[in-house]
């Protein structure tokens, strides 16, 4: 099973290679710093759900699960362990 630490090595590296966004820590909030925007969420949820084969339920989303790059590490590994989400 896939740790949310590596996830979390993985989801840096889509922040800058994929979102051009420099994240200076996987405990940086994304959203009060304004590294990310509504286009760039966007654009997160589509490549967490291509990437990691998941299917991101944004209508049981709590923004907090995504204000963080470790946040966002622990939803994927969770996403990833429940079989309702595995893309189809």
């Amino acid at each position: 099973m896939t740790s949310p630490n590596s996830f979390e090595t993985t989801l840096m590296n889509i922040f800058a290679t994929d979102l051009n966004v420099a994240v200076p820590d996987p405990e940086t909030d994304l959203i009060e710093t304004g590294l990310i925007n509504s286009v760039t969420f966007v654009e997160l949820v589509m490549i967490l759900e291509e990437r990691f084969q998941v299917t991101v339920p944004l209508d049981e989303m709590e923004l907090d699960q995504l204000r963080t790059v470790d946040r966002i590490a622990a939803l994927v590994a969770d996403l990833a362990r429940k079989p309702d989400t595995a893309a189809a």
